[in-house]
């Protein structure tokens, strides 16, 4: 967020210096700070809650709105791939089975909370729905035997299936359920 704005203040600076003020460059200055305020919005407006050790909220990976999921609904906790640069972490997708009987997903972005966060997180609903299953990962993460490479913590490690391929893991493992 603080490259993004640094980049636009410098683009600002060098508007100014090439053309000088002028009515694109007054919007800019006033464009600038709403962005800003946005992004500081939305990271500052992310978080999970469980209540009564039933019900999850997800607020966050949408900007507007959250998810509200019963705990013991949720098949599967997967782990899948946000973009092509590892520096961009990963989504941990929750699938659900809704009233339907329809699956359903949600998720969250793994950077928005430190890795210890996340392992208190995933121990805590293991705990409450010791039936869900957990990506290869997340189980590796949870009994200790991820290799971390020091390089990049849990949450930057890039995930080994795209979104795609993680709903066709689900699928083929809620089929054989």
């Amino acid at each position: 967020m603080w490259l993004l704005a640094i980049l636009f203040l410098g683009m600002a600076v060098v508007s100014y210096i090439e053309i000088g003020i002028t009515q694109r460059y007054l919007e800019g200055l006033v464009i600038i700070p709403i962005v800003l305020l946005f992004f500081t919005w939305v990271r500052y407006s992310t978080y999970i809650e469980i209540f009564n050790d039933r019900q999850l909220v997800n607020k966050g990976y949408r900007s507007f709105g959250q998810d509200e999921l019963d705990i013991y609904s949720i098949k599967y906790i997967g782990r899948a791939k946000t973009f092509i640069f590892k520096s961009m972490g990963s989504l941990m997708v929750f699938f659900i089975i809704d009233d339907q009987g329809k699956l359903r997903q949600t998720a969250l972005r793994e950077r928005a909370y430190p890795t210890k966060t996340l392992v208190a997180l995933l121990k805590h609903l293991k705990k409450i729905n010791p039936t869900m299953i957990l990506d290869e990962q997340y189980e590796s993460l949870l009994d200790g035997t991820f290799s971390d490479n020091h390089d990049w913590p849990f949450s930057r490690t890039p995930a080994l299936y795209s979104l795609p391929e993680v709903e066709a893991i689900v699928k083929k493992k809620i089929k054989a359920e």
